[in-house]
């Protein structure tokens, strides 16, 4: 199957004449788009964990056009930074963890969303209440009680390596120490290695088998109720953000900075993490390899992550619609 039989307007699971509507526009050219979004698991690298140069090549393209190009993604700063930062030109902002942390192009701290005392105090009792693999991220270091097979699996995707500590318990109560003003402090930034239970937490992450993990979320959505939001960007790994937190909050939060639209913007994604930040955008464009949760937030699919599909959507929304002016203007002046 061919890049133009998939990398085509069709959402699944909603209404296709809507959906074929909105890229339309943009494929088009009445509408433009100005920034996009990418997460990076799943959607910007293959499954081998690389960026392809076809993909390099259309992120590039779209930058020189003006259209900056922003990862979106639920890791933290790590090992997986060294090969790709250095290839998307010109960044000028990372989302990292949901939106829980997002930086500037120097890596400098522009917005953190700490989990409060209550919520990790929670989820650390839950976790060992049911025997379950728990660990806390700050903005470039994971940490937990116990490292096993289940942690080891975040060292494919480049994540920091886990650290091994002997209570979680620990930044409960640094956290709640902050959150009544006995131990105030700005936010740690990436690499100053400061004391490992001074830095805010900005996420927790379950892991367990997948068999078990439908019913352990469940379990842990009724306990925390709407002090906290659930995700899931793989399967086996149940994040606990804070209320409110998700990839779309973060991607409203840098646009409104940045002077933006949502209506301008398209992101792209194929995980349940993904969904939120699709529908926050004018385009969304989700992976062929997406979950269905995903798939009914797109307005459009693209190829997957293993056949560039990245690459496929820059040049079908963004850089081809550049170029109908210029064909325009010399069919004009035959």
């Amino acid at each position: 199957m061919g890049e133009e039989a998939l990398c085509c307007p069709r959402s699944p699971r909603r209404d296709v004449v809507a959906a074929s509507e909105v890229s339309k526009d943009f494929q088009d050219g009445t509408r433009r788009v100005e920034i996009v979004f990418t997460d990076v698991d799943g959607t910007l690298l293959n499954g081998k964990q690389e960026l392809t140069l076809e993909v390099e090549r259309a992120i590039k393209a779209s930058t020189d056009a003006g259209v900056p190009v922003v990862m979106a993604t639920g890791k933290a700063v790590g090992p997986w930074l060294n090969d790709v930062l250095p290839r998307i030109p010109r960044p000028i902002a990372r989302i990292h963890l949901q939106g829980q942390c997002i930086l500037d192009a120097d890596g400098a701290v522009l917005r953190a969303q700490a989990l409060p005392a209550d919520v990790l105090e929670a989820v650390h009792s839950f976790a060992r209440k049911y025997h379950s693999t728990l660990v806390f991220y700050t903005s470039d270091k994971v940490f937990g009680e116990q490292l096993n097979a289940h942690t080891e699996r975040l060292l494919f995707y480049g994540e920091p390596k886990p650290e091994k500590v002997p209570d979680l318990s620990r930044f409960v109560e640094e956290t709640r120490k902050r959150e009544n003003g006995f131990h105030v402090e700005s936010m740690v930034l990436p690499g100053q290695g400061a004391d490992s239970y001074s830095s805010p937490v900005l996420k927790a992450l379950i892991l367990e088998s997948e068999e078990v993990m439908p019913g352990l979320r469940a379990r842990l959505a009724a306990e925390l109720g709407s002090r906290a939001h659930l995700t899931s960007a793989l399967p086996g790994m149940l994040e606990v953000l804070s209320a409110g937190a998700c990839k779309g909050a973060g991607v409203a939060w840098l646009l409104d900075r940045l002077g933006i639209s949502p209506e301008n913007a398209m992101a792209l994604g194929d995980g349940e993490n993904d969904a939120e930040m699709l529908r926050t955008v004018g385009l969304g464009v989700a992976m062929a390899n997406a979950v269905d949760p995903t798939l009914e937030a797109a307005d459009a699919v693209t190829l997957s992550n293993d056949a560039n599909g990245v690459a496929c959507a820059i040049r079908r929304y963004v850089l081809k619609p550049r170029e109908k002016p210029a064909e325009d203007g010399a069919r004009g002046n035959k």
